[in-house]
This record gives C-alpha cells, structure tokens and sequence, in this order.
C-alpha cells in the first residue's frame, strides 16, 4: 500500500497508511494512543458498542510486525485504555508473547497511569515520561517547542476534507512540523481531535490505504 516517506531531520521515516512510522534504518516501527479495552468499557457502561475492536487492532499490528519484521516496536502512550480493562491487558500479554524477538518500548500516556507496571514490565520496556533513540525523543503528549526531533501522540489528529457541496468528511493523519511529528491514534475505536493547520505544519492523511500530504495554503 502507498506510503509516504518523509524526510525528517536527516532521518528516512515511512508514514504508513495504517496510521503508523517505518524507521528503517533502525529498524523500528512506531505506533501511538492503542486504547485497547475502550470498546468493552463502553459496554459495561450500558453502550451497545460491537465487540472485537481489541482483537482487530492486534491483528492490525500483528499484519505491521509481518511486513516490516521490526527490531523494536515504540508505543507512544495510551497502551490501555482504563484502569477496568483486566482483559485487554491480559489479551495484549498473550499478544506479545508471539513476538519473543522483538523490542517493544512503550512510554505511559494519561490512560495509563493505573496500570499495573510489575506486570506490564515483564513484556514491555516501561517509561515513565519519555526516551530517546538516536537523538529522537518519544513521548506520549506533545510539546509547544521541543528542543530535539520527537514524535509523540495523544491528539489522536484528524483533519476535515471538505466536497464542492460543503459536505466532508474527518480522516487520521500525521501532523508535522519544526521538530515535531505527531501520530494519528492506531486505535481505529477513538476519536479524533481536528487539527487546524498552522504556518509551518503539513498534515499527511492516512486513508484509502494510502498516505497523501495535504495542501496547506497556510504554510
């Protein structure tokens, strides 16, 4: 499927269209915001929400894993996504442990703080805030003015295109400027925050199984 690749402060990074970055160089593939277990707490909160998300989300990485055969995986935040979701903790354990080759490091996000971290540092490499590879930096909620290169999630970025009739329609993309690169959510069970493009910012959509940079007349 058509990706992007994009040149981003020396460095080669693959913008996937199923919301994700190939770093081939290091070979590591980078993912934000999996919000796994969202749909069964809104179940259990009374919402008829349709059952699997979790499953076809690891599915999803799992194809990802398969096509690129990564060293490292780098989660950006919000693995899971409520103090509630025992099982999709518990479904993501059993996940990783086809995997026992790969690397995965995932920095805390704001769901997440009530993990239960003696369990999940026995599969994952747990930060607290941030880490660093290769001069990039990783977080989980982005930063005004960050100092060095990052990526980071948490907006969960959306933009609006818009048809000759006014109708349109919202689309995941990756929001890119200065030395910031911010992930659409890899969770296709979230919500979006619409990004409004700045001076300086390029949104890359991620739909139709490809990624296209869209025009900002701002820039």
């Amino acid at each position: 499927m058509p990706s992007f690749n994009l040149d981003f402060l020396g460095q080669r990074l693959e913008l996937l269209p199923d919301r994700a970055i190939w770093w081939g160089s290091c070979r590591t593939l980078i993912i934000a915001d999996l919000h796994l277990g969202k749909a069964a707490t809104f179940r259990a909160s009374g919402l008829p929400v349709p059952v699997g998300n979790t499953t076809r989300d690891l599915q999803r990485l799992s194809k990802l894993i398969q096509d690129h055969n990564p060293h490292h995986l780098f989660i950006l935040g919000d693995l899971i996504h409520a103090p509630e979701s025992e099982e999709a903790l518990q479904t993501f354990l059993r996940w990783r442990q086809q995997y026992p080759d790969l690397t995965v490091s995932a920095v805390l996000g704001n769901h997440d703080q009530y993990l239960p971290k003696e369990i999940l540092s026995r599969a994952v490499e747990v930060y607290e805030s941030t880490f660093q590879q290769a001069g990039f930096e990783f977080i989980h909620q982005p930063v005004d003015f960050p100092t060095v290169p990052t990526l980071a999630g948490h907006l969960h970025p959306v933009v609006r295109l818009t048809d000759f009739d006014g109708s349109g329609i919202y689309l995941p993309c990756f929001a890119v400027r200065d030395r910031l690169i911010i992930l659409p959510a890899f969770s296709r069970f979230t919500g979006g925050s619409r990004i409004e493009p700045q001076s300086g910012m390029i949104c890359y959509v991620a739909g139709a199984g490809r990624v296209v940079p869209l025009k900002n007349d701002k820039s």
